[in-house]
């Protein structure tokens, strides 16, 4: 059965808590690193293809598929697609000269859930909550506002002690026309041929793994090109940001919001000193 809640979590699920106006939270950025005059542009046709936030904590609650299921069905009636999450176990073992893929069910996590159309999934695990806005991507302040109302109904049900990690991920998807490209037209840093040895690129893979100097974040930052879906079309750029603190931390209102919106500057700070002109043309 679900434990009884306590008054903080029956308030984290009751909506949203804090001030919109996140300038008023400090930041954990080290200064001149981040200003509070610091601006990004609005992009209306801005490429992301999906944006998540996601929070580990680990649940009080035994956890059990009937009363999470009961539970949440009752508080999650815009969500009217719900799949169950199953944990599945891979190994590899070695018998003499034979190797064997074995595959095994570890068992029912937590269960899914989607909007109507698909657009908005939820995830409820006993260790772990994540929301995803899938295209097209809305505004951050309504983005936050239901991750961070769905993640009280989850607090309310798990009743987590504390925090141990906080993730926030963009990946886009920069569409280019037909033909052959040149990544470099897109993004900064792109691929770069060995001199004298004239080669034709027919992939690129990039992954970064960043530490943000006197502060808690860190990151992954990978590029790629994704085959054009169709004849008609140019390759696929993907440009995946995934920005997110291991810190430890209680279950503190105010710091959770404001580290959101650490990452998200953070995010847009990447974003738009990777991308070259071209592509904020495109999406503009």
């Amino acid at each position: 059965m679900v434990a009884k809640r306590t008054a903080q979590h029956l308030r984290l699920a009751r909506g949203p808590f804090l001030p919109k106006d996140t300038r008023q939270l400090e930041t954990a950025l080290p200064t001149p690193l981040r200003t509070a005059d610091d601006r990004f542009p609005h992009l209306s046709r801005a490429p992301i293809a999906e944006a998540v936030i996601e929070i580990r904590a680990r649940a009080t609650t035994s956890w059990d598929e009937e009363s999470v299921r009961t539970a949440l069905s009752k508080r999650l009636t815009e969500y009217p697609q719900m799949f169950p999450r199953r944990q599945i176990q891979q190994q590899m073992v070695v018998r003499g000269n034979r190797a064997e893929h074995q595959v095994s069910d570890a068992g029912w996590t937590g269960l899914e859930f989607r909007s109507a159309n698909g657009k908005q999934v939820a995830r409820f695990d006993r260790d772990a909550f994540s929301f995803a806005r899938l295209r097209p991507y809305q505004r951050w302040e309504k983005f936050e506002e239901e991750s961070l109302r769905l993640w009280g109904i989850h607090c309310a049900i798990s009743a987590p002690a504390d925090i141990q990690r906080v993730g926030l991920r963009f990946i886009n998807k920069i569409q280019t026309p037909a033909g052959r490209i040149d990544v470099n037209d897109y993004l900064v840093g792109g691929p770069q041929q060995p001199e004298g040895l004239p080669l034709q690129s027919v992939g690129f893979i990039h992954r970064d793994m960043i530490a943000v100097p006197g502060s808690e974040y860190n990151g992954n930052i990978t590029r790629a090109i994704q085959r054009p879906p169709n004849a008609q079309s140019g390759p696929i750029l993907i440009f995946d940001i995934d920005i997110f603190t291991v810190q430890p931390a209680g279950m503190d209102e105010q710091l959770l919001r404001r580290r959101l919106a650490d990452m998200r500057w953070l995010k847009n700070k990447i974003f738009f000193g990777s991308i070259t002109p071209k592509t904020k043309e495109l999406s503009e």
